[in-house]
């Protein structure tokens, strides 16, 4: 009687033939790092455009407080305080706070100091009249106040 030939396969002592990893490890990485690019750009994308109508939104409520606010009044003493009386109209539906800032000019258009006040909570409609104090260096000579913002 005559035996069949003996193949080690057939008892499973030798593992059958394995794949290569390599190109399905490729594979993933490049989806991995495709998929947060693409994503991140996505991503950023709609955070750009959410960003530019706060940006939007932002500027045009600082183009209503800067036209709401007006300067009255500058005036400097002897030792170099100026004073800049304004007027603020609230001029949007909700109360707002203001922080007026102003430059204290002098005749050559140069910036020789700053003036800064707070306001809390004006009533739409309502009228603040309010005084912001500064320093100057220069004692001498003519002086302008202007809103630097508001």
């Amino acid at each position: 009687m005559s035996m069949p030939p003996y193949d080690a396969r057939t008892y499973g002592l030798v593992a059958p033939k394995r794949r290569k990893r390599w190109p399905w490890v490729v594979l993933a990485l490049v989806l991995i790092v495709g998929s947060c690019l693409g994503g991140g750009a996505l991503l950023l994308g709609g955070t750009a455009a959410v960003v530019n109508e706060g940006v939007k939104a932002v500027e045009s409520a600082e183009a209503e407080r800067v036209t709401d606010v007006k300067v009255t009044k500058c005036a400097r003493d002897q030792f170099g305080l100026v004073t800049v009386s304004y007027t603020v109209v609230n001029s949007g539906t909700e109360a707002r706070s203001y922080l007026p800032q102003f430059d204290i000019v002098a005749a050559d258009k140069t910036v020789i100091g700053q003036a800064a006040d707070v306001t809390q909570d004006i009533a739409p409609g309502a009228t603040l009249k309010g005084k912001a104090t500064g320093t100057v260096s220069e004692v001498s000579g003519k002086i302008t106040c202007r809103l630097a913002s508001a």
